[in-house]
């Protein structure tokens, strides 16, 4: 399978390239060939991260519940699960 070379950033415009520097995942250095829409890209998902939360999980008893189903399922360590949760709690 072809592969697509991540587009030299030196020829992005410079407030992208200063932005894929700090970002450093490659899936929005593949995305600058789109110029005009790996900032708004960028910005979703910025916005889905930083406005993560389960307003329904309010209190620790339903969250660590949470965690204790979620976890397995996800391969994912049910303590770190549950500080995610509390970190992220609307309560």
């Amino acid at each position: 399978m072809a592969r697509i070379p991540y587009p030299d950033l030196a020829k992005l415009p410079p407030e992208l390239s200063e932005l894929l520097r700090q970002v450093h995942l490659n899936i929005f250095s593949m995305w600058a060939h789109s110029v005009s829409t790996v900032g708004l890209i960028m910005n979703l998902g910025a916005a889905q991260f930083a406005k993560l939360e389960l307003p329904w999980a309010k209190t620790e008893d339903e969250r660590q519940a949470l965690s204790l189903i979620v976890a397995p399922k996800r391969r994912v360590d049910p303590s770190l699960l549950l500080q995610i949760l509390t970190q992220n709690s609307v309560a």
